[in-house]
């Protein structure tokens, strides 16, 4: 029952590698031959007891093919019953000494593409040797012959090694997060290109166009290395093929696309023999641009970190104050009772005093406001215009609850430091506003200092400006002065990856003193 069984699975295997083969060889022609891509892979892939199966679907489709075509070209009957026999076999012996010597190392990028080079090289010599010997097919032309069968077997293997080498799970390397978005603009870029060769008939110029679809293979082998080539490499060899006009038309040939696809060919095996070494310095930037990425996140944590310290002296100094207040209560409730009222009202009026002031003073140190009414809640508070000593008119636009808590702690001290930079005047205006897109987010702010140049005085304070264009730098931001009374500034950050759940507007350092 089980041989029954595997026997049945396996005349399974023959008919539709059969059916496959024979619709490969109805889009193809001599120099883009997609039966040996189909014949090549599933020898590489399938294991050796299907092997025989596929060699009696390889050897039927074959005689379909041949048998007609003896009788109509005048080829000798032994060619056409003998080649579907020992063609197939002798590649499957290339193949299978392929696995056996080099099956750890077959399926590296380095190893698969001389690999498809020398098989497709010894699938054209032997047709060219079995043709000659059994009477097929005429080659007068040796070495143009075998350029265009090797040329053609050797696209034919493309087409489906490639995919192969994509999907396989011996691939280690991972892809870039980019790599959708450039595979997208090579399909556009192939697509703009076919649509433009169809419509073109002067030779030359058509000619250079199609050449030029290569040009998104070399782009994608800087930016994502052999990854780039194999799909920059299909892509142009399938916008090929699809510009050939009656492609199932047998003994057909484009001299043409001959040489474009001689072209290809060389930049693509060229691609990927030293792909490794273009894409190194593209490696070498992005990993200086990480290195500065991560520089730029440590600092950002060291400035989060300080404001942490201050967040916790500000509410330690708070909870001082809650303390004395009580002190202060039962005093003056005891003064009370003893008919002591000017003295508590005394106390009382230097308690409020005592508690602006220090209120004051820890809002300078931290402004706890910025944790439950965002970065514009700190900024339209009364105690900003006491700390600088200075009216303020506001124009606030936009929405805060979106930018993280460490963009508006840099913003809020960037704020102070402009006030610090900018001439002493009794006015200032100030204007932020809330900004999104191309993958970032932020806050602009100008602030204006109302005063006459005459009576302005420049402020030279070092140690804030020095601070201004650290605070900024980390930040992603950017400052402009052209006016003296004026300083226009920006920060910014990456947009968050989307979340599942509504991120807390509550800081993680606050939520964890809830929970103690």
């Amino acid at each position: 029952m089980g041989v029954a069984r595997e026997f049945l699975r396996g005349a399974l295997i023959s008919v539709c590698y059969c059916l496959a083969f024979l619709s490969l060889w109805y889009c193809s022609i001599d120099q883009w031959y997609l039966p040996v891509g189909l014949r090549v892979i599933t020898l590489l892939l399938r294991p050796y007891r299907e092997w025989p199966f596929l060699l009696a679907g390889d050897a039927a489709a074959m005689l379909w093919l041949r048998l007609p075509l003896s009788y109509s070209q005048g080829y000798e009957l032994s060619w056409a019953y003998v080649t579907p026999l020992v063609h197939a076999p002798m590649i499957a012996l290339v193949v299978w000494l392929a696995r056996m010597y080099a099956g750890k190392v077959l399926f590296h990028a380095s190893v698969l593409i001389p690999f498809a080079i020398a098989i497709a090289l010894c699938n054209s010599l032997w047709s060219i040797v079995l043709n000659a010997s059994l009477g097929g097919p005429e080659s007068k032309n040796f070495m143009e012959f075998l350029l265009r069968y090797w040329l053609g077997s050797y696209q034919g293997i493309l087409m489906f090694l490639l995919p192969m080498m994509l999907w396989s799970p011996r691939r280690k390397e991972a892809a870039r997060l980019d790599l959708p978005k450039d595979l997208g603009l090579s399909v556009v870029v192939i697509v703009v290109l076919f649509y433009i060769i169809g419509y073109i008939r002067e030779p030359s110029l058509r000619t250079a166009l199609m050449v030029a679809l290569i040009g998104p293979a070399v782009f994608l082998t800087f930016r994502h290395g052999w990854t780039g080539t194999a799909l920059g490499t299909l892509l142009a060899n399938f916008a090929l093929a699809i510009t050939l006009p009656k492609t199932y038309e047998i003994g057909y040939y484009n001299a043409n696309l001959y040489v474009v696809q001689l072209f290809h060919v060389a930049v693509s095996t060229c691609l990927f023999v030293f792909g490794k070494k273009l894409v190194k310095p593209m490696k070498r930037f992005d990993t200086v641009r990480r290195i500065k990425a991560d520089a730029q996140e440590a600092i950002q944590a060291s400035y989060l970190a300080a404001e942490r310290t201050l967040r916790n002296r500000v509410v330690e100094y708070s909870d001082i104050n809650v303390q004395m207040n009580r002190i202060r209560k039962s005093v003056i409730a005891d003064l009370r009772d003893r008919g002591n009222h000017a003295a508590a009202m005394e106390m009382t009026r230097i308690a409020v005093i005592e508690s602006r002031l220090l209120h004051e003073y820890v809002s300078g140190l931290y402004p706890l406001e910025i944790e439950t009414h965002g970065l514009f809640g700190s900024l339209q508070r009364e105690g900003l215009e006491r700390l600088t000593s200075s009216k303020i008119e506001r124009l606030l636009q936009g929405n805060c609850s979106q930018l993280s808590l460490g963009l508006q702690l840099a913003a809020y001290r960037c704020t102070l430091n402009s006030l610090e930079l900018l001439p002493e005047a009794d006015k200032h205006f100030l204007h932020a506003r809330v900004w999104r897109g191309r993958g970032a987010q932020g806050v602009v702010i100008r602030v204006f200092a109302d005063t006459s140049l005459v009576d302005s005085v420049r402020r030279e304070s070092p140690e804030a400006e020095a601070e201004f264009r650290a605070r900024l730098k980390s930040h992603g931001g950017m400052f402009r002065r052209r006016h003296a009374l004026v300083l226009t500034f920006l920060v910014a950050e990456a947009l968050p990856a989307t979340a599942r759940e509504r991120p807390s507007s509550v800081p993680r350092w606050l939520a964890a003193r809830h929970a103690r």
